[in-house]
C-alpha cells in the first residue's frame, strides 16, 4: 500500500509518528473510527520501517535544534525528533 522510496530518500517512520497516530486511535469517538485508524496504523507499521530515537538521532536533534535556535528559529521538539529519524535513514554523507 505504501511506497518505500520517494525520489532518492527512503520512506521511514519515526517512533514519535507511530505514537502520534496511535494517540488518534484512543481518541476516536466511535468504534468504527477506532477500528479504521487501528487498521491504518497496523498496515503502515507492516509496510514502512520504524526508526527509533537513538543516541545518534539525539545528536542530530541537538545539532539542528541548536543551530536553528542560534538564528532565532525555535523548532518544535517532536518535529525535530521526526526529522532526525528520517535523516538517520539517509547515507552518512547526507547528514
Amino acid at each position: 500500500m505504501f511506497q518505500n522510496i520517494v525520489g532518492e530518500s527512503p520512506v521511514v517512520l519515526s517512533a514519535v509518528t507511530v505514537a502520534e497516530i496511535g494517540h488518534g486511535i484512543y481518541r476516536a469517538n466511535t468504534p468504527e473510527i477506532c477500528h479504521r485508524r487501528r487498521a491504518f496504523l497496523d498496515d503502515l507499521k507492516a509496510t514502512v520501517p520504524i526508526y527509533p530515537l537513538t543516541e545518534s538521532t539525539a545528536e542530530i536533534i541537538a545539532r539542528i535544534g541548536g543551530e536553528q535556535a542560534a538564528h532565532g528559529i525555535n523548532l518544535p521538539l517532536a518535529d525535530l525528533m521526526i526529522g532526525a529519524c528520517q535523516m538517520s535513514a539517509l547515507p552518512a554523507a547526507a547528514n
